[in-house]
């Protein structure tokens, strides 16, 4: 009797010790890849010599990066083409470098913050159609939705305002509001 009893303990000894099954937890995933389109309906041009701004329409796509660093912290950075029509006789290409940083609340919502290194080429369009170049660093601050599913996927609704602080022949600023939407993936 004492033998029986001792092998059922082994052998349920045993099997308890190697029947763990690996669980990955999305919080130990660190890396977010990422692609995102904007709009913003609500930009305002302002060239050096008016006072009062001029409504504008941007339309963008990006791809960026993340890396967390603690649950709730991160770094983005990426890359973000843009075109932007002011209503004036021109319109600008603008490429933008983003490093933001972004902290999450609980599980949903968010917030992001920082600066955007930008070149754009402005061109006429009743004078003639080459493109001038124009420089600048701006700034970004948002705050959205984020959703991470179990399988690593990410999708993302954000608000934006931005000021773009291109330079060219006087200062521009076109600050925009607008939104993002994104979808990536954590690994």
């Amino acid at each position: 009797m004492k033998r029986i009893a001792f092998l059922l303990i082994a052998c349920f000894s045993v099997v308890n010790l190697y029947s763990q099954t690996e669980t990955v937890d999305i919080t130990d995933k660190k890396n977010t890849v990422g692609v995102h389109v904007l709009r913003s309906g609500a930009g305002r041009f302002y060239p050096g010599n008016l006072d009062r701004g001029i409504r504008g329409k941007t339309l963008g796509i990006g791809i960026d990066y993340s890396r967390y660093f603690t649950e709730r912290w991160s770094v983005r950075s990426g890359v973000e083409q843009s075109m932007a029509d002011v209503g004036l006789d021109f319109d600008f290409l603008y490429t933008s470098i983003p490093v933001q940083i972004k902290h999450n609340f609980k599980k949903l919502t968010f917030i992001y913050f920082g600066p955007s290194f930008e070149t754009a080429r402005f061109r006429n369009k009743e004078i003639d159609m080459r493109y001038t170049m124009g420089y600048g660093i701006g700034w970004r601050l948002g705050f959205g939705l984020e959703h991470s599913f179990k399988n690593g996927i990410t999708i993302s609704l954000n608000h934006y305002l931005g000021w773009n602080g291109i330079r060219y022949n006087s200062d521009i600023a076109y600050i925009q509001s607008g939104f993002n939407l994104g979808m990536g993936y954590k690994f």
